[in-house]
């Protein structure tokens, strides 16, 4: 018999974007990014087509469980870790705002 297998399951490649930021602004504060409100975490995923579904608060950064992936986000850096149709690069001109503001 002829036994034909189910075709692979392919979640597409994955991508990573991880941004330091060394400006004045970040540094004033011990918390940094990890100060970013959870609304502006939002945003940012939905820009990059994922979602939180949890989130973590460590003593030195805050980790996120995503649809598509993770995100970490140190004071002074953020590493966001996808597969699938997500688009990272879409999010990064409102994070360089916000780490502007």
């Amino acid at each position: 018999a002829n036994m034909a297998l189910p075709p692979p399951v392919f979640e597409g490649s994955e991508k990573r974007l991880e941004v330091t930021f060394a400006n004045a602004a970040l540094s004033a504060n011990a918390l940094g990014l990890r100060l970013l409100p959870r609304s502006s975490i939002d945003e940012l995923m939905t820009l990059a087509r994922c979602e939180v579904l949890s989130h973590t608060r460590g003593t030195a950064f805050d980790a996120y469980v995503l649809s598509e992936s993770s995100l970490f986000v140190f004071p002074h850096k953020l590493v966001l870790k996808t597969c699938g149709n997500t688009k990272l690069l879409a999010a990064l001109p409102r994070l360089l705002a916000h780490a502007d503001a």
